[in-house]
This record gives C-alpha cells, structure tokens and sequence, in this order.
C-alpha cells in the first residue's frame, strides 16, 4: 500500500512551516505515493530539488525497473535551470542508493552533478544500502540532513521496511462486525454487514495490497472473487488457506481473473492459472506463508477471515494493523468476532458504520520502523 491504507493512522507530519525543509519533503512524500504497487517490491521514494527558493525539478520513482526518484527529479530539470544546481538542495524520501540493480546507483550521479545539500527522509534498510548511501554523499562533501519527517517517510513504506528486515510483509487485518459482535451468520450462511461506503474503502486497500487471503471457510461461505471493482488499480495476489482441497474448482477465487495461490497440507488436483503450495498445519504455518510471500516480493498483505484465520494471526502475533467495520445491525446468534489484543488508535463514521483501527499492545508506531 503506497500510503497508509488508513492515512488517519499513518504519523503526522510536522504542521509547522517554520522550517524551511519542511514543504519540500512533505512535497516529495506527495510524489512518492504516486508509484503505488507499480514500483513493488521496490520502495516508494519521491524526490525535489529546490534554488534559490523554488523547485526547479521533481520526480518519483514509477515504476519498478525504471528510474529511480533522484533521476527522475534531475531529467525534469530544465536547460535553463541546470546552472542552479551548484548551489541547490535535493530532498529525497529514502536513502540514495549505492549498489547498481535495474538502474544506476543515485548517490554517485548526485555526486556528480555536483549538487552541495541533500536532506533525507529516512535511512534504506536494504544491506545493500544501509547508511552507505549517506556515507558516500558526506565523503563527497555534501551536507546531508537526516531523518526529516522521517516517522512519516518510515510509515510509507512500512511494507518495504517490514520485508526487508523481518522477511514478511506488513499484515493487515480486516472485518466487519455486527452490533453484538458477530462476524458472520449461524451455519456459516452469507450475510452483508458493512455498509457500501466500508465496501468501496476495502475494494481500495485491496488495489493497494500485494496479496490478499482468506480461510476455507470465508471461501466456502461467501464465494468471496477478493478482486478489484469498486476502485481503481490492480487484482492483488489470492490466497486461500485450504488445507485437504474442500474449497471446489467452481469457486469464483479459481476463474482465472487474477492470480491465485492454494495452501494446503497435501498435493491437490491442479487447477488451470492455480499455484498450489503444500506445508505442514502446524505453528509454524502463518510463518511459513508469509516467507513465501516476501520472497515474492510482497510488502503488504490484507487479511479478510474468516474468523479462525483472523484469530490464528493475532495469536501468532503476526499482524500490524487491524481494521473492524462495526455496523448498527445486530445478528444475535453467529460467528463471534476475533478477540484483539490491540491499542484503539483511530475511529471514524463511515455513514452507519464506525471503522477502528488497532495496532498491537506490544509495539509502538515507531519499533517496526527504527532505523
């Protein structure tokens, strides 16, 4: 998710403006959300360069592959203004890069344009960078600023950060909850909870997750599609914890209208557009899935139930964000919803229903982001 798939829950930037860095990285934080999950698994990075008092080139990293942020915001420069640089300053979301992958590394070409002031959001947590890119800039003479709005630029891509040094992706939580605190109907029958309003927020985080998954029983009773249609962007990768195959081949999560992975303890009869992947249901199962995953490349995961699957999550500890759709309608009788160990951290009305969002007990905002 480029940006927080809940902007109320992401830090704040600073709301003064009597630091005169302050506008231009919030302006390059603006620019990296537009990269979205095209540049995945690469971070969101955007970039601005400023003289004599205005932005004279910009830029952000699109798509991955390509140019990075640093090079995007130097070609953007015009002829006229290049004569600038010598006395401009870059401000950029994310460490420069040293090492050479798909593009030319960023730290070198600032070096070489000769640029005198670099101001950085947040350190790169890939070993490959990991402080060098700022060493290199010091070394070359460049006054470096660090860590400017750095919770906020750290919190952008808490999915890169968290696959980088943990090798999982961030993990999001979602459900919707009756009045009475149910999540689904007796017998496992289909029942609609939320609102249309929470349905198009959801269509959107999932436009902005890598994957997304649900349990045997979510796929058996609410026939779920998990695709895009109700916000712009791309269908994330399935994911259907299906451990002996009970989940039928008629299932809308096997049409072939995005990618879509089935877990299971045993091989399965193979499905056409279907990646099949076998572990042992044990402890270490939720683990196991989400290595899987980071070595896809995946930084965020949204998790939609059912309730079993959502509550094996929380009481593995692997999640980091939480979000609970409570409508007015009481069901009386059903699925109880997860139980949450987790700190309230923001509530909003949607029409009749009220979104929280939670984080865990156990973790501040800022311990998945240090350094």
């Amino acid at each position: 998710m480029p940006d927080s798939p809940l902007q109320h829950a992401a830090p704040e930037a600073a709301r003064s403006t009597s630091d005169p860095d302050l506008p231009y990285m919030q302006r390059a934080l603006d620019l990296a959300a537009r990269g979205g999950r095209a540049v995945a698994p690469n971070p969101l990075v955007g970039c601005t360069i400023v003289a004599d008092g205005r932005i004279i080139g910009e830029g952000w990293h699109a798509v991955y592959g390509e140019r990075h942020a640093e090079a995007a915001a130097l070609d953007s420069i015009r002829t006229e203004d290049r004569s600038l640089l010598g006395k401009a300053t870059l401000y950029v979301t994310l460490e420069p890069c040293v090492h050479h992958g798909n593009t030319p590394p960023c730290a070198e070409r600032i070096v070489r344009e000769g640029i005198p002031r670099v101001v950085i959001g947040a350190g790169d947590p890939d070993p490959r960078v990991a402080g060098r890119g700022i060493r290199m800039l010091q070394d070359a003479g460049i006054e470096v600023r660090k860590d400017m709005l750095g919770d906020a630029c750290r919190w952008q891509n808490r999915g890169f950060r968290m696959r980088t040094r943990h090798h999982r992706p961030w993990v999001l939580l979602k459900w919707a909850e009756s009045a009475d605190g149910f999540i689904g109907a007796t017998g496992g029958h289909p029942v609609r909870i939320s609102n249309s309003a929470s349905s198009r927020l959801v269509h959107r985080w999932r436009a902005e997750s890598g994957a997304i998954l649900v349990g045997t029983r979510t796929a058996l009773a609410d026939n779920p599609a998990l695709t895009v249609r109700l916000a712009p962007g791309e269908h994330p990768l399935r994911i259907v914890i299906d451990r002996s195959g009970r989940v039928p081949p008629s299932a809308k999560l096997f049409d072939r209208s995005a990618q879509t992975l089935r877990v299971s303890e045993v091989p399965l009869e193979p499905l056409p557009g279907v990646e099949d992947q076998v572990y042992p249901f044990d402890e270490s199962l939720l683990t196991a899935i989400l290595d899987d995953l980071a070595s896809k490349g995946i930084n965020h995961l949204l998790v939609e139930g059912g309730a079993a699957t959502l509550s094996r999550f929380i009481d593995d500890g692997l999640w980091d964000e939480a979000v609970r759709f409570r409508s007015p309608q009481a069901l009386e009788d059903g699925v109880p919803a997860p139980i949450l160990p987790g700190v309230l951290t923001y509530r909003e009305r949607l029409g009749s229903d009220w979104l929280d969002v939670y984080q865990p007990r156990d973790r501040t905002l800022e311990r998945p982001f240090s350094a």
